[in-house]
């Protein structure tokens, strides 16, 4: 694993209206049997801390999280994976439907796009975009 500019933008697209979440820190970077792995840690406005990691294979992405919010997003082109989201507000079971995964990461970085639609409760939420950027430091 090498260290590595990790930057994230979030959008959320809800009635119309559009959300945009930006986060830039330092985490992991690394390839092994054809599967990309990004590792960093984002802390919230009360200093709760989440780890995040992120496998990328050809099918599909895998998004786990520990710490202050907890779940396994699994972002897979045209299928649907159910994941327990935990927070400090609390529980709550969130559907992903994978719509498009662009990947250009090689050996020193490139951009991760993941696109995909949230169901919470089984009551539409909203479509979002996640766009990652890794750079080798």
């Amino acid at each position: 694993m090498k260290n590595a500019v990790i930057t994230v933008k979030g959008f959320q697209y809800v009635d119309g209206d559009e959300s945009v979440i930006e986060l830039k820190t330092v985490g992991k970077y690394g390839e092994k049997n054809n599967k990309q792995y990004i590792i960093y840690d984002e802390c919230d406005q009360a200093g709760c801390k989440t780890d995040t990691f992120i496998k990328v294979s050809e099918k599909e992405t895998v998004m786990q999280r520990s710490g202050a919010v907890e779940t396994r997003m699994v972002v897979e082109c045209g299928k649907r994976h159910s994941t327990l989201y935990r927070t400090p507000a609390g529980n709550f079971v969130l559907d992903v439907y994978g719509e498009s995964i662009e990947n250009s990461l090689g050996e020193a970085g490139g951009k991760l796009t993941l696109v995909y639609t949230l169901n919470m409760n089984n009551t539409p939420v909203g479509k979002n975009r996640i766009e990652i950027t890794v750079k080798e430091v």
